[in-house]
């Protein structure tokens, strides 16, 4: 583009010029016709009548002769001193002429050096302006890195605080699972003794079974079948501990579960919103980068239609 405007200006200065030459030539021919017609019409009706009066008074009497030939040779002497001063006011003219073209196409020089020096400027700060938008998006993206890290972080903790809360619900597990172990362990060693202790006393009521035999029943009809219902009950009892435990473990996982969807569902909402956020930045960016674009290319279109214009006027002018 500079290239074409350089062009441009040099076609425009040579044809400025030559129609400042054609326009200085033909201004100093009118101008010498003008002032040869219009500051010394004496001159040319004195010559005027010389060429016409001359034949005529080149033809004076015999008697005329002797007194015709000086006035004739004075004519001729005064009508030279005035050739020689139009002669002279015309070469002044001419000069003043060339100095006033050569001053108008100084002029002009000029203008279009500091044409040149705008376009340079303007040049410059759309360099600037590119500079300043590097800078922004460098700091745009360092704090999305900044962001990420931050992210990838608190993602890490956090997994860290899950699998710690695993390892906590594990523990529980363990130690809930051994409680129930030594129930147990206690409800056998109770039985067993109890047992134990009937089978002695079967054995020791060998000689006595007929007053016995009623404690017998009843321990067969009464205590066993408690004991039984009672070890049924801390069966059902521990079932249905253990059905809690497993409950309580499950709405625990499925929580923590939850959490994990919810505070996942969260970070993609947020990251969805940070990429929306950087999107609408970029585009904004763009535009501003477009509308720059369009002001910078206007403006230098409108420096050059002045330009143009200006160049226009002044050969007009001239």
């Amino acid at each position: 583009m500079k290239n074409g405007m350089e062009g441009g200006r040099f076609t425009a200065l040579g044809h400025s010029r030559g129609l400042s030459s054609a326009a200085s030539g033909h201004g100093s021919a009118s101008s010498t016709a003008a002032s040869v017609h219009g500051d010394h019409p004496s001159h040319f009706s004195s010559l005027a009548s010389v060429q016409t009066s001359g034949p005529l008074s080149s033809l004076p009497s015999r008697s005329e002769g002797a007194r015709a030939l000086p006035t004739r040779t004075t004519s001729l002497s005064g009508k030279s001193d005035r050739l020689h001063r139009l002669e002279q006011r015309l070469s002044g003219l001419h000069a003043g002429l060339e100095k006033q073209r050569q001053q108008r196409y100084q002029h002009l020089i000029e203008k279009l050096q500091h044409v040149e020096e705008d376009v340079a400027d303007v040049s410059a700060a759309g360099n600037e302006a590119q500079s300043v938008f590097r800078e922004e998006l460098r700091k745009i993206e360092a704090d999305l890195r900044e962001r990420q890290s931050e992210l990838e972080t608190d993602l890490a903790r956090r997994e860290q605080q899950t699998q710690e809360m695993e390892r906590r619900l594990t523990r529980m597990l363990q130690t809930e699972q051994e409680a129930l172990r030594e129930v147990e362990t206690s409800l056998m060693n109770a039985f067993t003794e109890k047992t134990k202790a009937l089978r002695e006393e079967i054995l020791q009521s060998g000689q006595l079974r007929e007053e016995q035999e009623a404690s017998l029943r009843h321990y067969c009809e009464v205590e066993i079948p408690r004991l039984r219902d009672g070890l049924q009950q801390e069966v059902r009892e521990r079932e249905n501990m253990e059905r809690r435990i497993l409950k309580h473990a499950a709405e625990e996982v499925e929580r923590l579960n939850g959490q994990l969807a919810a505070e996942r569902e969260a970070r993609e909402r947020h990251l969805q919103s940070l990429l929306s956020l950087f999107e609408e930045v970029v585009l904004e960016v763009q535009r501003d980068i477009a509308r720059e674009k369009e002001d910078r290319e206007k403006m230098q279109e409108d420096l050059v239609h002045l330009m143009e214009q200006t160049i226009d006027r002044i050969t007009t002018s001239i």
